[in-house]
């Protein structure tokens, strides 16, 4: 099974950051990322997390995806290696878009 690790918001040492993942209802946020799960189902597995800036490491995942307005956050390290999906399509819940850019993305690679 292929596995995406979507970025969802970001933290320093458990601190939250101002990024896309926290300004976001909880209820649509999790409508959200059930969709996408949904979306993604059987092939992927998708899972999300809050990504701690101080650490370097890059999460092991066949995709890696992040919200483009939280590029300042993200380290060099993970962008290099990353699908950052524009804010529009997050606003405009765009799952079918998202999954197309996934998708491509991966066998780009």
């Amino acid at each position: 099974m292929k596995t995406i690790t979507y970025i969802y918001s970001v933290n320093a040492r458990g601190t939250i950051l101002k990024s896309s993942g926290s300004g976001i209802l909880w209820n649509r946020a999790k409508n959200f990322q059930t969709e996408l799960i949904k979306a993604f189902a059987p092939d992927w597995q998708v899972s999300f997390i809050s990504l701690d800036t101080f650490t370097n490491s890059v999460p092991e995942s066949d995709v890696i995806v992040f919200n483009e307005m939280d590029t300042p956050y993200i380290p060099k390290v993970i962008q290099t290696k990353a699908l950052p999906i524009s804010y529009v399509e997050i606003a405009k819940t765009d799952i079918a878009g998202i999954k197309q850019r996934v998708e491509a993305f991966y066998q780009a690679q």
